[in-house]
């Protein structure tokens, strides 16, 4: 941009016969006053150079920049258009702005007025703009160094969304001498989260969600104190669980077995086996994997005790029952 309108100026210069290789063109000593209304300073159709020093400047305008000293080139057009500025900064900046014909609306909604200053592309000094960064072609755009900001003009990260006390950031960060892609979440209160949302006309779904606790939940984002909350099913070919004991216990010679009739009784009372949750229980507060397979364990081995002991009387009213059969059949040989 800063290219093309220095082109038309110097085309415009040529075309009027002011510039040539050998001479020059030199403007009266003239201090722009910033406060003006525009086209009051020259005449339509014209060029015009002017000084700018904040020890004349008339107050209470300022520079754009803030600048103390600057120079400005003014390009009027025919009577009640358009006029255009283009400021020379001490600050080594190009700054621009322009009017359109009387009756428009400038960005500070006066009627006629200036639009604010724009600072022109100059890859050696900071770019700012109120308007659309749009990069096109088909080459490589890239940062070569620095961070990237997105709200807020200090960023720390690579990439930092949001402002300095609530942020999303991404970078690449080496951690033991491995590198590691970091995403990080920052809340000044309770810390951040992160949310993988899917959007459509008919509202959005949260699909993912990690929380300030390391808490992940699938379909929703209340997990409670689980480091894991699906809601729906979970498919796979094998689940292992960390156990922290097992229910071998019940084999020991200490272990208290309780007696059958005892099981009934507690079976007849509340309508569930020792030792294992109630339904009420169940659906109140779920179940642990881990723990009620070894409660389960725990009944299967005490059915086995139970089923062993059975069959040692089995086997001894079989040893009986031969005996009085034997008696029987004595007798009745005699």
């Amino acid at each position: 941009m800063k290219k093309a309108l220095i082109y038309i100026i110097l085309s415009l210069i040529a075309q009027s016969k002011l510039y040539s290789q050998t001479e020059q063109v030199t403007f009266p000593m003239v201090g722009f006053d910033l406060n003006a209304l525009p086209r009051t300073q020259l005449s339509p159709m014209s060029i015009k150079l002017f000084d700018d020093y904040h020890s004349y400047r008339p107050s209470p305008a300022t520079a754009p920049g803030n600048n103390s000293y600057g120079t400005i080139l003014v390009i009027n057009g025919r009577g009640s258009h358009w006029e255009q500025n283009l400021y020379f900064g001490a600050d080594k900046k190009i700054y621009y702005r322009m009017c359109g014909y009387t009756g428009w609306i400038a960005e500070d909604g006066t009627v006629g007025g200036y639009n604010n200053w724009r600072t022109l592309l100059d890859s050696k000094s900071d770019i700012e703009s109120s308007g659309l960064l749009k990069l096109t072609g088909n080459g490589n755009h890239y940062l070569s160094q620095g961070n990237f900001g997105i709200g807020l003009t200090n960023p720390t990260k690579q990439l930092q969304i949001g402002n300095t006390s609530n942020y999303s950031a991404m970078y690449n960060d080496y951690l033991n001498t491995v590198n590691h892609m970091i995403f990080e979440s920052k809340d000044s209160n309770d810390g951040g989260a992160f949310i993988f949302r899917s959007t459509k006309n008919s509202g959005t779904i949260d699909l993912v969600t990690i929380n300030r606790f390391g808490n992940v939940g699938i379909g929703t984002t209340t997990t409670g104190t689980h480091k894991l909350a699906v809601n729906g099913t979970i498919g796979a070919r094998e689940i292992k669980v960390e156990a922290t004991g097992w229910s071998d216990f019940v084999f020991e010679d200490d272990y208290q077995l309780k007696n059958l009739e005892e099981v009934e009784s507690y079976i007849t009372k509340n309508n569930h086996l020792p030792d294992v949750p109630s339904e009420k229980e169940v659906l109140e507060n779920g179940i642990k994997l881990g723990e009620m397979d070894a409660k389960l364990l725990q009944k299967i081995e005490e059915l086995t005790l139970y089923v062993i002991e059975q069959n040692k009387m089995m086997k001894a009213q079989s040893k009986e029952i031969q005996a009085l059969n034997n008696k029987i059949n004595k007798l009745e040989a005699q």
